[in-house]
This record gives structure tokens, sequence and C-alpha cells, in this order.
């Protein structure tokens, strides 16, 4: 049987509130819904009902990722930093998510401060491990960014996208041969990666290899 449609399942819990009334469980289940269908405000709204009766952590962090989702991220970073005040059990994830609302604020800086107080906890989050990727790559630290990459695929080498990232930072390195294994390997684990054909053709193209880059560089496009 397949699973019910997010407006189904919206359906079950307002009926569910409507009969039962509401509770922590109640509301965290419809926001969950509402965030999935991108109805950030009364996914917010149910979060802070939630907040209201159990004010837990766990119910901190809910609205805190509803906020990240909507954008709204230093609403988000104080959520999350109140999750960790009410004694959220999963810190790792939480210091790794107030990075990335820092990094996409581009306070590297802190975001790296961040990051690395998840790593800390746990040295092979990948979630974390990615996250400070992204913040080199973003400030074009392009060394950085492709070691940063590497210890991310030590521990999780079927992201595509991990390949295409520290492929353009080998481009941007001119380091073409390394730049085309990881452009290759992006596309072996997604055929439709535009961008892992684009690597494939810049680095084809600054090796001398003409043809093969012209036809990686055509399909590119045709998948952008």
């Amino acid at each position: 049987t397949a699973p019910p449609s997010n407006a189904a399942a919206l359906d079950a819990a307002n009926r569910c509130i409507a009969a039962q009334g509401g509770s922590d469980e109640r509301y965290g289940r419809r926001g969950y819904i509402h965030r999935l269908m991108g109805n950030y405000d009364l996914a917010e709204a149910d979060a802070t009902r939630r907040i209201e009766i159990s004010r837990s952590g766990s119910a901190y962090r809910s609205r805190a990722l509803i906020r990240q989702d909507a954008g709204r991220h230093e609403q988000a970073i104080a959520d999350f930093r109140e999750s960790l005040r009410r004694g959220y059990n999963r810190p790792v994830w939480v210091h790794r998510e107030i990075s990335r609302s820092l990094r996409l604020l581009e306070k590297y800086a802190e975001a790296l401060t961040a990051v690395e107080a998840s790593l800390a906890i746990d040295p092979t989050h990948d979630l974390a491990l990615y996250e400070r990727g992204r913040i080199y790559f973003d400030q074009e630290r392009w060394d950085e960014a492709a070691g940063a990459f590497t210890r991310y695929i030590a521990v999780n080498g079927s992201n595509a996208e991990a390949y295409v990232y520290r492929s353009t930072s080998f481009v941007r390195l001119e380091r073409w041969n390394e730049a085309l294994a990881d452009a290759e390997r992006a596309i072996q684990i997604n055929p439709r990666s535009a961008n892992g054909f684009n690597n494939r053709g810049v680095s084809l193209h600054n090796l001398g290899r003409y043809s093969e880059s012209v036809a990686a560089l055509r399909r590119s496009i045709q998948l952008d």
C-alpha cells in the first residue's frame, strides 16, 4: 500500500486534533507535515504550541528547523541554542545545524566554530564534515575545501554533490586530472549531474581532449 499523501496526512492530523485536542506529539506531527508541504507559517505556529506545552529542547529544535527552511536564520539560531540550553540530546546535530544557518548568513568564522563543535563530539559525523567543506567552498578557500570534502568522502563516498564540490575546487586549483576523476565519479553516481558534466568538459579542455570536452559541455547544457 502506498503511503498517504501529505494532504491526506494533514487531514488526518487535523481530525485527530479536533477530536482529541492538541498535545506536544499531535502538534509536532501536524507541524512536520506543514513543513514538508512548505507551509512554514502554519508549521511554526504548531511548533510554538509545542513549546508552550512542553518547553522541551526537542520542541525548540523543531521550530528552529522550520525557521531554517523558511530562511529565518537569526531566529533559527536562537531556537537551536535554546534547544541546547534545554538539554536536547543530539547536540552534534544542533551545532551542525547552527553552522548551516551561520554559513547562509555568510558568518563564516562563526559557522566554522559551530561545525568544529559538532565534530569535537563526533569526528565522523558525515553531515558536519560536509558542512565544513561547504563553509570553505563558499569562501573560495579551494585547498581547504578540497581537503574537507576528502575527509567527508572517506566517511560517505556515495554523495555525487560532494564529488562535484571537490571537482570544482580542483578546477579552481587547475588540478585537471583530479578534477576530471571527481567529475567522472559524480556522473557515475548521478548520471544527470549537470555540474559533473560541466567539470568534466572544463577538465578535458584543459587536458587537450577537445572533442570529448565539447560532448561533455553539451550534455551539461542539456541537463541544466
